[in-house]
């Protein structure tokens, strides 16, 4: 199996158990409409760890499917003016971790 596929039924394990935190808080699913929540209240420390798990997923589903130049596209112009030596890049995940 790929490690892409690997990923992606992984994020599906993972959004089961956000979506069920977030039925045990008595919360509805996020979503950007106009009577949706601005913000939730503090909630449970399951919840939290559920969609910390969840969106470090989804981070390294991405990263596995981007390539070097697409992010380095992504970056502002003011950075990529700088002429930086893509050998000497040390790209570092959300764990401080090098990336490989």
């Amino acid at each position: 199996m790929s490690q892409i596929l690997t990923l992606a039924q992984s994020i599906s394990a993972s959004v089961a158990t956000y979506e069920e935190s977030l039925r045990k808080a008595g919360l509805s699913e996020p979503a950007f409409t106009p009577n949706g929540h601005l913000d939730y209240p503090s909630t449970s420390p399951d919840l939290i760890e559920a969609k910390d798990t969840l969106l470090s997923k989804i981070f390294k589903l991405q990263r596995s499917i981007t390539s070097l130049m697409e992010v380095l596209r992504e970056l502002p112009k003011s950075v990529r003016a700088n002429k930086i030596c893509l050998s000497r890049i040390c790209l570092v995940d959300y764990e401080s971790r090098l990336l490989k």
